[in-house]
């Protein structure tokens, strides 16, 4: 049979890459594309000065390695559950708050660009519109979540303040009441030898007065550093380059797919020539 039929070989060497380019082909158009919209923000720390600094009531920023946690915050459910809100998906997709959020997991990742401290948010979606879309809204969600979140640490630390401020300020007129009425205790006898009279209580009295005013006037001016470092610009998120529609699939590669597919007939050719010589055998029996 091989002698009579040799020549299917080099034919299916010829055929095989024609089928493996159709298979891959028809493939190719069954699979749903998917298309990638990306989006680049940038982390902005704060910038203190002045009294605001001075007071020490903010924070100071983070160190470098806790930058890695953005990450987990830009995909942090409270993130993508207020994306889903703005953006109504669970309405769009006709899915409940869950099954929302799961899907926003699965197709947004989260990558630093190298060197920078750029982040590069991208959304793979069978929807290209949608791909934009959340890929601007997990930006746009992310920077009202740190506004909100840096405003209730402002007001929380700013409300502690005020109330250690009010029970110095009681401590302190306690204590004034206290060193008046020693006061009123020393004798009137005027100055003696350039020096004016005074008594050990009046003396504990007057110490312990000035420390508390001291201690006051810290805390007043860590209130007004507070006050100030509202007005000021918390660690901010600025997009870069907002999220674009894709003209082109990131997903199936047609061209990959193509390739392989051709090469996959090529290299599988002498398989398939093996059936064709047992059907042509089988159909065209050697004459005798």
């Amino acid at each position: 049979m091989f002698k009579r039929f040799w020549w299917v070989f080099p034919v299916m060497a010829m055929v095989g890459p024609v089928l493996g380019f159709a298979f891959a082909f028809l493939l190719t158009q069954m699979i749903p594309k998917q298309y990638e919209s990306q989006t680049v923000i940038e982390m902005k720390p704060r910038v203190m000065f002045g009294i605001a600094e001075a007071s020490h009531a903010v924070p100071p920023p983070p160190p470098a390695e806790s930058m890695e946690n953005h990450k987990a915050l830009i995909k942090s459910p409270e993130v993508l559950a207020l994306t889903a809100e703005n953006l109504k998906l669970a309405e769009r997709w006709s899915l409940g708050r869950n099954d929302t959020l799961a899907v926003l997991t699965k197709i947004v990742d989260v990558d630093r660009i190298r060197g920078t401290d750029l982040w590069s948010i991208q959304v793979l979606h069978t929807d290209k519109a949608a791909a934009r879309d959340i890929a601007n809204g997990v930006a746009s969600a992310y920077r009202q979540h740190r506004d909100e979140t840096q405003a209730k640490q402002a007001e929380s630390i700013l409300r502690a303040i005020n109330k250690e401020v009010r029970s110095q300020e009681d401590i302190v007129e306690d204590l004034r009441k206290s060193l008046m009425a020693a006061a009123a205790k020393l004798p009137d006898k005027g100055k003696s030898a350039g020096k004016a009279f005074t008594s050990p209580d009046f003396t504990a009295a007057k110490s312990e007065f000035v420390a508390a005013q001291d201690v006051l006037q810290e805390l007043k001016l860590k209130q007004m550093g507070e006050t100030i470092s509202r007005k000021i610009p918390g660690e901010s998120v600025e997009m870069h380059a907002p999220a674009l529609i894709s003209a082109i699939p990131v997903s199936p590669n047609v061209t990959l797919n193509l390739v392989l597919g051709t090469a996959a007939g090529f290299f599988l050719s002498p398989l398939l020539a093996l059936p064709v010589m047992w059907l042509l055998g089988r159909f065209m029996p050697a004459k005798r």
